[in-house]
Order: C-alpha cells, then sequence, then structure tokens
C-alpha cells in the first residue's frame, strides 16, 4: 500500500471525526526520519471546548488511560455517575488514579487522585450500568474530546496498524534483517514484533 494512499484513507476518516467534533481536522503527514511511519497530529482545540462539565463520571485508572489515547468509554470502566445524568447529555470524564472511588458512586467523588481525561456524550444509563446482575457491555461515554487532543483513527488492518512513536523507533533501533531471529519476551499490545517481521 502506497502512503499516498493510506494517507486519503486516513484523512477520509478523520475528516468525518472532525465534522462530528465541529473541529479543525488535524493534520497527517509521513514522519521526516521514519519512512514507513505516517503521524496523525493531534485535535487543535480551546480551552472552551475542553471546559469541565458539572455533570462528572468517574472511570478507572485503564479507562482513562485509553480515554488520552483516543478511545471512548467502555462500560466496564465505569466506576461512578450521578443519579441525575441522563443519555445524551454532556458530560466530563475523570480517571480514579488512586483507585479510591468505589463502584456505584452517587455523589461528587472528591479526590487528589482525580483526574480530567476528556469530555463527551453520555450513551447509557446509570441503571443500566449499575444494575444489579448485568453485566452492561458496549460504549457508555462517546468521548467528543480527549484532553490529550489524541485523535481517534481507524486503519484497515492489512494496511498499516497503529502504534506509538517510541514503540516505532524500537524497530529501527533493533535493525532486523532478513533470516534474524527475533523472541518476544515481553509480548504486550503495542505492535513492536509486528513491525519487526514487516521490517525484515
Amino acid at each position: 500500500t502506497s502512503t499516498e494512499k493510506l494517507t486519503g484513507i486516513i484523512n477520509h476518516s478523520i475528516t468525518e471525526e472532525s465534522d462530528k467534533r465541529g473541529l479543525k481536522r488535524p493534520d497527517v503527514y509521513q514522519h521526516a526520519e521514519l519512512p514507513d511511519c505516517l503521524v496523525v497530529a493531534p485535535w487543535a482545540c480551546t480551552d472552551a471546548q475542553l471546559t469541565k462539565h458539572e455533570r462528572e463520571i468517574i472511570v478507572d485508572a485503564a479507562c482513562g488511560t485509553a480515554v488520552l489515547r483516543g478511545a471512548n468509554v467502555f462500560a466496564p470502566g465505569v466506576l461512578g455517575m450521578m443519579p441525575s445524568i441522563q443519555e445524551g447529555e454532556w458530560v466530563s470524564v475523570y480517571a480514579d488514579s488512586g483507585r479510591r472511588c468505589k463502584r456505584g458512586l452517587t455523589v461528587p467523588f472528591v479526590d487528589p487522585g482525580k483526574v480530567f481525561v476528556g469530555n463527551g456524550i453520555m450513551r447509557m444509563s446509570r441503571n443500566h450500568l449499575f444494575q444489579k446482575d448485568l453485566h452492561p457491555k458496549g460504549v457508555a461515554v462517546e468521548v467528543m474530546l480527549p484532553a490529550s487532543g489524541v485523535t481517534a483513527v481507524e486503519v484497515p488492518q492489512p494496511l498499516g496498524l497503529l502504534q506509538n512513536l517510541p514503540s516505532i523507533v524500537c524497530g529501527r533501533v533493533v535493525c532486523p534483517r532478513p533470516g534474524d531471529k527475533v523472541i518476544d519476551l515481553c509480548a504486550a499490545p503495542g505492535h513492536k514484533t509486528t513491525h519487526l517481521a514487516a521490517l525484515m
């Protein structure tokens, strides 16, 4: 797949997301030093767009990290929310980095470990999220703007894969050659081994 073709596909996807959010489309460009790397710039957002809403959702630390990387809030990650929050309302999402929020919390969470991670639209009711014997799945909050500004990108699987820049650099530092054997002793979802295979 050519870089130009993949850039066009990503630009098309990001244009739709930008229009939905009312934001300027981020730039997509080839990295100056890494020929097999396309860079997707963050959303250019204003302080007003990241204004914190009165209605708050508390999520676990792992969910908060995912939001900062451009993901939506999925139901299992929600720890607490005020009972008055309705589906379709704008909410601010906070991560419980100190792991002190009790599941099902109904009052405002006041804690030094509470970290703002973004704003979004509530897509599930409190009853659906916390009803006894119910194991909810799916998107609880559609994140419209993470505090990090990271752009949510969909890349068709055979054409490329998403990877953080440090993970890409690892593959270049190892500099694999055809016929080399690589053993990944700490396989995690960073796609470094897949990148090494592509470089070989």
